[in-house]
């Protein structure tokens, strides 16, 4: 289980230039975007006004928080048809190519795996299934009004989640500034972290590491592939991220 004193307050179809630090290492298997942001961020607040559906087309930042969320999943059962969507295979959500971002309405299946560009965004007001991996770049955003289900996930930029949030294998929680938000029970096999940077309701957590911390680091060191440690002994961040989305093992 996790432990609430290492990482409190774990305990709640259809922007600004990412720093160039904060981009995960290149490999053949990541897009490397080349999207330059235009257009304005829109902010979703529990105070959302109806007409803001209408102004997310032209959005290259959402922030939303639970409350927003929520909002938003309310003004689209008055305003949108719900649907069930299924993807056959993977999707790409970009402004330059791919799956446009967008608010879909109702459940979403991806058979594949889902990545979501930078200055780019999703958000899906029901519960939203993927096959394969959930990966980001920064900045971006990830919504889900309903619950959220994949079998690995790197997040870079914000995730959202309404419900529950079950990773079926490892997790990684990259963003140091703003937390994954879950309102219900994350659970996951594996767990990686900064600090307190995923919160929600409750945990149901098998392992979790949080990759800042040297004591954590040392005590789980044995069972973490050698691929993540940098010379200096410390975990890379950039080839966990990079091992997470080849779809490679993280732990020996």
């Amino acid at each position: 289980m996790i432990n609430p004193a290492r990482t409190s307050p774990l305990p709640s179809p259809p922007p600004s230039e990412p720093a160039p630090s904060s981009r995960p290492a290149h490999d053949e298997r990541v897009f490397d975007s080349g999207v330059q942001p235009s257009g304005r961020a829109v902010t979703i607040g529990p105070d959302a006004d109806a007409a803001v559906i209408g102004r997310l087309h032209s959005a290259r930042l959402i922030e939303i928080d639970l409350a927003g969320l929520a909002r938003i999943v309310t003004l689209a059962q008055t305003q949108l048809t719900s649907r069930v969507w299924t993807i056959d295979g993977d999707a790409f959500v970009s402004f330059r190519g791919g799956m446009r971002p967008l608010l879909h309405h109702g459940d979403l299946h991806v058979r594949g795996s889902l990545l979501i560009d930078d200055h780019a965004w999703l958000i899906c007001t029901g519960d939203l299934i993927v096959d394969g991996i959930i990966s980001d770049y920064v900045p971006s955003t990830l919504a889900v009004g309903g619950n959220l289900s994949a079998r690995r996930m790197v997040t870079n930029g914000n995730l959202t989640v309404g419900g529950n949030a079950r990773v079926t294998e490892v997790a990684f929680a990259r963003n140091p500034h703003t937390p994954a938000r879950v309102g219900e029970t994350y659970t996951a096999r594996n767990l990686l972290h900064l600090g307190s940077n995923v919160r929600a309701s409750s945990f149901d957590v098998e392992r979790s590491i949080d990759v800042a911390d040297e004591k954590d680091v040392a005590f789980y060191r044995a069972t973490l592939s050698p691929e993540l440690f940098a010379g200096s002994g410390a975990i890379d961040d950039d080839r966990c991220d990079r091992l997470l989305r080849c779809d490679l093992n993280l732990f020996v």
